[in-house]
C-alpha cells in the first residue's frame, strides 16, 4: 500500500501525481429493486433478502497532475495516454488497500495547463474517471465479530446492537433528516372537467406516509490505514447482510433501516500519518 498504480506500474513513473481520489472506499449503491411502498401502509416493504442485494457499478475519480521537462512533455504524456487507451480493462490499485479494481476509463480527459508553454517544466492538471462495472461491496469472508455491545444502554450510536465507536472507532457527528416529516403517499383526488383545478380530500384519516431518508455523518479513526480499511469492511458486512438493520440513536431509541443509496468515504490522512482518519456519510432509509 502507499501508491497508485495501473496495470502494475506506479503512476509516478509516468510523471503523474494523484492529489486525492473519490469512490474507491465508498459504500456502493444498491440497484433500484430496494423496496416497495404500499399505499395502505406507512413506510416501505424493503427487499433485503440476500439474493436481492445487488449493487450498481462503482465510480472512482482520481484528481491528478502531470509534470515533465518541456522537451519530454509530449512524449511522456502520450506514453501515459497509451497506457489508459490499451484494449481491455485496467487494473487500478490505490494506496488504501491491496485490492485491484478492474476498471475502464469512462469519460474524456480534460486538461488545464498550469504553466506557460515555454516553461522549463510544464505542469497540467486533470481528472481520471474510472468505472468498476462489476463490484460486490460485501466481504467474501465474514469477519469475526464479538457479541453485540449494548449500545443503547451505553448511550452510544449502534447498529444491530454493536457500539459503533467501541467496535469500529466510528464517531457519529450528525444525522440529517432524522426528525423530518415524510410526505403523504397519496391523497384521494378528483378532477371535475367543469371546474378549475382538482379537489383533494385531505380530511382522510387513514392517510399513510412515505419512508424517510436520513444521512448519518461522522468520522472513523484507527491506528493504521490498513486497520481502518478493515473496519470499513466490517461495517459493510454488517450493513449489507440480509434483512433490515436496527440503528440505535442515543436519547431516541431504535430505528429500522436499510442502506439504499450507499455512502461516501474519504480518507483524510496520508498512509504515513500516525493515525488514520476517514470522513463518512451513510445514506439510510427508515422503513
Amino acid at each position: 500500500m502507499g501508491t497508485y498504480s495501473i496495470d502494475g506500474t506506479e503512476l509516478r513513473t509516468y510523471g503523474v501525481g494523484v492529489e486525492r481520489s473519490e469512490g474507491a472506499l465508498d459504500f456502493c449503491t444498491r440497484k433500484d429493486l430496494g423496496a416497495f411502498g404500499w399505499f395502505d401502509e406507512d413506510g416501505q416493504q424493503a427487499y433485503v433478502s440476500s439474493d436481492l442485494i445487488k449493487f450498481q457499478a462503482r465510480d472512482i475519480t482520481l484528481f491528478c497532475h502531470f509534470r515533465a521537462d518541456q522537451a519530454d512533455f509530449k512524449a511522456d504524456w502520450n506514453a501515459f495516454i497509451d497506457l489508459l487507451a490499451a484494449p481491455g480493462m485496467r487494473s487500478l490499485v490505490t494506496p488504501y488497500s491491496t485490492k485491484a479494481y478492474s476498471v475502464y476509463l469512462n469519460t474524456a480527459i480534460n486538461v488545464a495547463m498550469l504553466t506557460g508553454r515555454l516553461a522549463e517544466k510544464r505542469v497540467i492538471r486533470f481528472q481520471l474517471h474510472f468505472t468498476e462495472p462489476v463490484t460486490d461491496d460485501i466481504p467474501g469472508t465474514p469477519p469475526a465479530l464479538p457479541d453485540p455491545i449494548p449500545a443503547l444502554a451505553a448511550g452510544r450510536y449502534g447498529l444491530d446492537g454493536y457500539d459503533l465507536r467501541g467496535l469500529l472507532g466510528m464517531t457519529v457527528t450528525s444525522i440529517d433528516n432524522l426528525y423530518g416529516k415524510p410526505a403523504v403517499k397519496q391523497y384521494p383526488k378528483f378532477s371535475d372537467i367543469w371546474a378549475n383545478g382538482e379537489r383533494v380530500f385531505t380530511e382522510v384519516e387513514n392517510r399513510h406516509y412515505e419512508a424517510r431518508d436520513i444521512v448519518v455523518r461522522g468520522h472513523m479513526v484507527a491506528n493504521t490505514q490498513e486497520a481502518l480499511v478493515t473496519n470499513l469492511g466490517v461495517l459493510k458486512y454488517i450493513i449489507f447482510q440480509a434483512n433490515t438493520r436496527t440503528l440505535t440513536v442515543p436519547g431516541d431509541g431504535n430505528y429500522t433501516v436499510y442502506c439504499k443509496d450507499g455512502g461516501r468515504v474519504e480518507m483524510v490522512t496520508k498512509p504515513t500519518a500516525p493515525k488514520a482518519v476517514a470522513m463518512f456519510n451513510l445514506n439510510l432509509r427508515i422503513v
